[in-house]
């Protein structure tokens, strides 16, 4: 090896100090790289544990000879890139090129000849593939060629946020199986979201397996053979490492608390409207084992009761509830022009927003446009009290899968003097990087609110030490994916997790179905015991059943229904 195990860095272009768990993936690597019989593997370290370190230190070790192909192709979410050439430059001497317009000016030859890396991102190999099929359809294999991404063939070709590429027919997966490259690198800390499926295009982009051989050895076995063979295959290309297994890194303690929000009597109304549409929608074709194909039954009902448990305001302005039959809201006043849930307690809008959003307070020209405080509202409310009570220097990541939400919350907090940033689809590149460099700050505003998938992805805010879950999602590693942004390398304070679950909602359900799934995924993953009692198959980890939906409109003695899958 080029180093010395526990010593300062010894490894040629490299500025850093490797860690003893990073020094191992380093050396787990190189192994696999020196391997006949395999292209390359899958790094599946916890998130913040620094793989991007680990990929970094892989590059620097392999120095080419001459004749050689040079350079390193990595593919990033487009929100990484900067991340990535922070790291570089600071850890590095590397030579960096970027790809991020469809069109570059750069020739091969100047690719191979000046860069050690070269940067580009998923939604740039989208595109280009989308170009090469519009080209020439039949034969799209030949037509991409022409385009430089997929002319060369790279040294090695990193994929970092690899579980990007889990959905195989996706053009996101289709192009990067069209890069060319002799060693093949998958990077991601969640490698199973919602299907055993998401394993496979590790599989095919590290060139070990086929979809025909992946069906006949895993999804076509029993559960328990399909389920062990999955983990005996991954474990062969795989290095797995959990933080607690990392005991010279010293991370602060972490803890969660599961919160049940009870809904006012208005929100549990409409709530329970949600729900006994879906009964009525979904029993007739429950004995016929035909409710999935109905027309009449739709995934958006479960949207719905989901939005409906952070606030009743989601159904008045969402397409989605326009399948429902009966009324959400009374008709005649809509939610934004009636009475608040309790005496008081609304949030006013500004007339932008309300437009954005639709209120029917500026459709009809009105001068005030207020919203009810919904119970989730206030309970974040009085937990951000509590944080700052303690500390007023923290800082609280909030994370919400509803746009709307966001809005009405960062109003509400501003409205109690709190000064908030928030992310979501709509914010560009600039605004993004400004908004985080201005969380970071000390004496910044310490609350950032945001979607999962603007917040989830390789960010690092170890600037919070607090993390709002304001609703549940259906794949867990979603939510490790968003704890992960705050407890990782870099964190100094002990941090808490608050998830809000409303009490009696499809919320409580999404949380079973969670501990299902989260049984599967460390037995195929980490290689943990399934236990003991009702094993679970490779259907908890598969689309919406006739039995899933059978038992999400029954109701159970507490209150609740029984729901599964899946991340809608």
């Amino acid at each position: 090896m080029v180093y010395e195990t526990g010593h300062t860095t010894a490894i040629p272009r490299m500025m850093a100090t490797l860690k003893p768990h990073q020094i191992k993936g380093l050396e787990w690597m190189q192994g696999m790289e020196a391997r006949e019989d395999t292209s390359g593997g899958v790094l599946a370290d916890d998130m913040g544990l620094g793989k991007t370190l680990e990929a970094l230190a892989l590059i620097c070790s392999d120095v080419p000879e001459k004749g050689q192909p040079k350079p390193t192709l990595v593919v990033v979410p487009r929100i990484l890139v900067k991340q990535w050439v922070d790291e570089i430059k600071r850890y590095t001497h590397l030579k960096v090129g970027f790809h991020l317009e469809t069109r570059s000016e750069f020739t091969t030859n100047r690719y191979k000849r000046k860069y050690d890396i070269v940067l580009t991102t998923y939604t740039i190999l989208s595109s280009l593939y989308r170009v090469a099929e519009s080209y020439d359809r039949e034969d799209v294999e030949a037509t991409i060629r022409d385009f430089v991404l997929f002319g060369i063939e790279w040294r090695r070709i990193i994929l970092d946020e690899a579980h990007m590429i889990r959905t195989i027919d996706t053009k996101m997966s289709l192009a990067v199986r069209k890069l060319m490259g002799r060693k093949r690198w998958c990077m991601t800390g969640t490698p199973i979201f919602n299907h055993i499926e998401d394993i496979f295009p590790y599989f095919f982009f590290t060139n070990e397996m086929s979809w025909e051989e992946f069906q006949d050895q895993i999804l076509d076995q029993a559960a328990v053979p399909g389920l062990a063979k999955a983990r005996e295959l991954l474990a062969q290309i795989m290095l797995r490492r959990r933080r607690e297994e990392c005991s010279e890194l010293k991370l602060p303690k972490m803890s969660q608390e599961d919160i049940l929000v009870d809904l006012g009597p208005e929100e549990q109304a409409i709530y329970q409207n949600i729900y006994s549409d879906g009964v009525i929608c979904a029993n007739p074709f429950l004995p016929e084992g035909t409710v999935l194909k109905s027309l009449d039954f739709s995934y958006a009902r479960l949207t719905c009761q989901r939005q409906a448990a952070c606030h009743p305001a989601h159904l008045v302005l969402s397409s989605k509830s326009q399948a429902l039959e009966g009324p959400v809201v009374e008709a005649d006043r809509p939610l934004c022009m009636r009475e608040p849930f309790e005496p008081l307690e609304t949030v006013h809008l500004t007339e932008d927003l309300a437009m954005e959003h639709g209120l029917e307070c500026y459709r009809q020209d009105l001068p005030d446009c207020k919203l009810p405080i919904s119970s989730k509202m206030r309970e974040i409310g009085r937990i951000i009290d509590l944080i700052h009570a303690g500390d007023p220097k923290d800082k609280t990541l909030v994370f919400c899968s509803w746009r709307l939400m966001l809005d009405l919350m960062i109003h509400y907090l501003e409205g109690q003097g709190r000064k908030c940033l928030r992310l979501h689809s709509k914010t560009n590149e600039l605004q993004r990087e400004a908004i985080l460099q201005g969380f970071k700050r000390t004496k910044g505003p310490n609350i950032l609110l945001m979607t999962p998938l603007m917040g989830g992805i390789g960010l690092n805010l170890a600037a919070a030490n607090h993390v709002i879950l304001v609703d549940p999602s259906w794949s867990p590693s979603t939510e490790r994916q968003a704890i992960s942004r705050v407890h990782r390398l870099g964190q100094k304070r002990e941090m808490t997790v608050w998830k809000l679950l409303a009490r009696g909602t499809i919320d409580e359900d999404i949380v079973e179905k969670q501990q299902r799934k989260n049984l599967i995924i460390s037995h195929v993953v980490e290689g943990e015991p399934l236990g003991a009692g009702s094993v679970p198959g490779l259907e908890d980890l598969s689309s919406l059943t006739v039995k899933d939906i059978a038992n999400l409109y029954v109701e159970t003695p507490h209150g609740t229904t029984s729901v599964s899958q899946d991340d809608l």
